[in-house]
């Protein structure tokens, strides 16, 4: 998967990767996903980082879950996330940047932007930096 912003003018979409933690709906550009892999029932593998323990303070839920491998500045990394976890584009207009006050007081890490459809809010994340500064600080 190796798309990002696509179409030019009013029809700008951010090509995304979409999946659910602790209830809540996120999405993460897809050019960063190289591909989606099965994990198996209340499983995860040595070397997978959940994106639970990523994010901070969310809880994590007891349903089947998929692993992104995310290109990172050193490598791969795979960030286990909840179903239903699938590709989708978002229209430009629908993402606003993190208003100043929500991010200083979001207690979530490594989300860049918010987005909205016709289901509600969807937080946008930067998984690369996410996996990246987990790896880096020795954690798993």
């Amino acid at each position: 998967m190796n798309t990002a912003v696509q179409g030019g003018g009013a029809g700008m979409t951010l090509a995304v990767v979409r999946f659910t933690a602790g209830g809540t709906r996120f999405a993460a550009e897809a050019r960063h996903v190289r591909f989606i892999h099965d994990i198996p029932f209340f499983s995860d593998g040595a070397g997978i980082l959940r994106i639970e323990s990523l994010l901070g303070p969310l809880a994590s839920n007891p349903v089947r879950r998929r692993g992104l491998v995310v290109e990172t500045a050193t490598g791969e990394t795979v960030v286990s996330v909840c179903e239903p976890v699938f590709l989708d584009t978002l229209d430009a207009k629908t993402i606003f940047p993190m208003p100043p006050l929500i991010a200083a007081r979001l207690s979530l890490k490594g989300v860049r932007a918010l987005a909205m459809d016709e289901s509600g809010l969807i937080l946008l994340v930067d998984l690369p930096l996410l996996s990246s500064r987990r790896a880096k600080d020795g954690q798993a």
